[in-house]
């Protein structure tokens, strides 16, 4: 009797850890995110900035390139954190399930069952069920599919195909 109390003690202790370390890692994921976007904009911002001071065509055309490998390159470096820190919550939230940490763990009560600072059950809107992780990740998206069609409108206006005279 004694042996499988400990057993289940040990159990509890694990998943309470485990609980932390998933915590912890998808907090750290969501600012990487963040911080990976602002990046992102502050390098956007650098290469509007050479673009429109730019008077050789070559390197207009190197720059436009290079903004489009970039972008690229964040945009799955985000959606790679997204997924993983999507995978961190609901660990986070399948361990909370456990019925042996029901009054251990009560640490997204507020935030899951949208309790006021009351205690009141608030309605749950379209604005409350957005996840920030998808809306930069799309906002990632969006960068790099109007730099390519800025790139694409360049190399076509530099080939000679289209003419904005």
């Amino acid at each position: 009797m004694g042996n499988e109390r400990e057993n289940n003690n040990l159990e509890v202790q694990l998943l309470l850890h485990d609980h932390t370390q998933s915590s912890e890692d998808a907090r750290y994921r969501d600012n990487l995110i963040l911080h990976g976007f602002y990046f992102s904009l502050a390098v956007l911002g650098a290469l509007i900035a050479a673009i429109v001071n730019i008077q050789n065509c070559w390197l207009g055309m190197l720059i436009f390139l290079l903004g489009l490998l970039i972008f690229f390159i964040f945009s799955i470096s985000l959606n790679s954190l997204r997924l993983a820190r999507n995978a961190a919550w609901a660990n986070r939230k399948r361990i909370e399930k456990d019925p042996r940490l029901k009054e251990l763990i009560n640490t997204n009560r507020w935030i899951d069952e949208r309790l006021n600072e009351k205690g009141e059950k608030m309605g749950r809107n379209w604005w409350g069920r957005r996840q920030v992780g998808g809306w930069v990740w799309g906002a990632e998206i969006g960068i790099f599919i109007g730099w390519f069609i800025a790139t694409t409108i360049y190399l076509l206006a530099w080939i000679g195909i289209i003419s904005f005279s």
